[in-house]
């Protein structure tokens, strides 16, 4: 019996996992080069090492540069493409976003705008597959 239980829960944790994973975006337009970005883990990772190493290191709590403090939930989608492709941000126009390459750029704008304030939302049908 316990072990019948504990199989079921797996089962239900995993459909759950599968659920969260798939709703999430695959792709996005992105509006600087007006072509499909298809996400990858191995993209998505890349663009969160890059957000995590160097966009946080001015963008934490209680910084020293006046950075203010971002996480990726911090804007929805369209808001983090908007970023990207104006470039608005003082860090972009002073220089800060030279260390990254185009490519690199677009990467950890496909890990932000795919982890968005709006990017899951389960009352929202669109999630549901």
């Amino acid at each position: 019996m316990r072990k019948r239980f504990l199989m079921a829960a797996v089962g239900v944790c995993l459909v759950m996992a599968a659920t969260v994973v798939l709703a999430r975006p695959a792709k996005r337009l992105d509006p600087a080069t007006q072509t499909c970005r298809v996400f990858t883990p191995v993209t998505i990772e890349e663009g969160r090492q890059l957000f995590k190493s160097v966009c946080k290191s001015c963008h934490t709590r209680d910084n020293t540069v006046g950075a203010p403090f971002i996480h990726s939930e911090s804007k929805i989608s369209r808001a983090w493409n908007r970023v990207f492709e104006t470039r608005y941000p003082a860090c972009a126009k002073n220089g800060s976003w030279a260390a990254l390459s185009d490519e690199q750029l677009m990467r950890v704008n496909d890990f932000l705008f795919m982890n968005s304030a709006d990017s899951y939302d389960p009352q929202s049908g669109k999630d549901c597959g």
